[in-house]
């Protein structure tokens, strides 16, 4: 496994400041969902990572829930590995947080709720596409957000934090 060193980390929660004043785009509803902004932050739902490539591949994801690092895992992904839903280790609340993902050592991706649209509830995906980039998506619809399962197909058709 690959570890993530401190100042790895303290780099990527400065490169997320950055990139949460620069903008990003925000997140559409079309099923339903829960897609109102909430000035009390927002509940983050399920994340789930998948591996859309036929590759190989790493992905690191930090979670940090009003400041503080609430999730911290590293998984590893062959041709033939199943998505992965995180163990909700978070406050079940509103609040305010970020979601930092690296695949393969490579560069950070980071996505707040502002970055979304400030939704009142938010489902992630934290995708490897089949070009070997990765995205994060957010489903206002599903699992704790909204009636049935969060769905991979919602999340590749997502606006994301791109």
């Amino acid at each position: 496994m690959t570890d993530i060193t401190r100042r790895q980390a303290l780099a990527a929660t400065g490169l997320t400041g950055a990139v949460a004043l620069a903008g990003c785009a925000g997140a559409t509803d079309d099923d339903g969902g829960s897609s109102e902004s909430n000035p009390e932050g927002t509940i983050l739902g399920e994340i789930t990572v998948e591996n859309l490539a036929d590759t190989d591949h790493t992905v690191d994801v930090l979670v940090e829930f009003d400041g503080e690092i609430e999730h911290w895992s590293t998984h590893e992904f062959d041709e033939t590995s199943e998505g992965v839903t995180l163990e909700g280790d978070w406050p079940d609340d509103h609040g305010s947080f970020r979601v930092t993902a690296r695949l393969d050592e490579g560069e950070f991706t980071n996505v707040t709720p502002g970055g979304l649209s400030n939704p009142s509830c938010v489902n992630l995906f934290i995708l490897v596409q089949r070009e070997g980039s990765i995205r994060i998506a957010g489903v206002t619809d599903g699992g704790p957000c909204g009636s049935g399962d969060a769905a991979l197909e919602d999340a590749e058709d997502a606006d994301t934090n791109d």
